[in-house]
């Protein structure tokens, strides 16, 4: 008999043990008896700067079973101060023009003036004006010129031009050397000239008309010379009688 009971007691020691054992796996399962709590990582604000957006945060957390979770007060990430990077300023699409000076120098007409003439030397260079009541231009007729072209420059007209030239050959040869009276049309009273190249000569004006058989005060006149004139140079008008018609 005693050794009966005993063998009961030992069943119920077993059974209890089993029951606590399923108790015990029972509550694992739900969760009564936790693991120790594993730390919750702090979310970590990575920023991704582009040229004209804001940073953007990345929040990276680490899955948890939902069976073993303990809820536990959750750290607040401390704020920290957003850096905006600084705008970028770009150039304008619109090129700003730049005057570039340029490499050909300007050309200044500067007028030329009629070479001086050592004292006592008289005579006139081509294409300068002289004269004292009517003026006068000797000029050697190069390529392109033409009759119109001498009467816009000088405001004269073709009969004047004829007129005061004692042989000239139309149309025009080049390299011919002719008068042109300047500013003026009417050429009543005024006597065809003949060009003359002087060359040096040292003589008077009376002589120097005798030469060249003409009326010295003719040759003076429209030469606009004077007394002193002792030497000529470059070109002279010579008087000529006008041809009887």
């Amino acid at each position: 008999r005693g050794q009966a009971g005993k063998s009961k007691r030992t069943v119920w020691i077993v059974l209890l043990a089993a029951l606590l054992l399923l108790a015990a796996w029972w509550a694992w399962g739900r969760g009564f008896f936790p693991l120790p709590a594993q730390p919750i990582p702090t979310p970590s604000l990575v920023a991704v700067s582009t040229d004209f957006s804001s940073p953007t945060a990345t929040v990276s957390v680490a899955w948890t079973n939902p069976a073993l979770f303990v809820p536990t007060q959750a750290r607040t990430p401390t704020p920290r101060a957003s850096q905006t990077p600084a705008g970028t300023v770009f150039p304008s699409s619109t090129p700003t023009l730049t005057p570039i000076p340029s490499r050909t120098p300007t050309k200044t007409v500067t007028p030329t003036s009629p070479p001086t003439l050592s004292p006592g030397a008289c005579g006139h260079p081509l294409d300068a004006q002289f004269g004292a009541e009517v003026k006068f231009v000797i000029h050697r007729v190069a390529g392109g010129d033409t009759m119109d072209l001498f009467i816009s420059k000088y405001q004269t007209s073709l009969d004047a031009i004829l007129a005061v030239n004692f042989s000239l050959h139309i149309p025009l040869w080049a390299e011919a050397i002719i008068v042109i009276p300047v500013g003026r049309t009417d050429t009543r009273g005024i006597p065809p000239f003949e060009p003359y190249q002087a060359s040096g000569e040292s003589l008077s004006l009376d002589a120097l008309a005798q030469k060249l058989n003409t009326d010295a005060q003719s040759l003076q006149k429209y030469n606009a010379f004077d007394d002193s004139c002792k030497t000529f140079i470059n070109w002279l008008l010579i008087p000529r009688a006008r041809p009887a018609e």
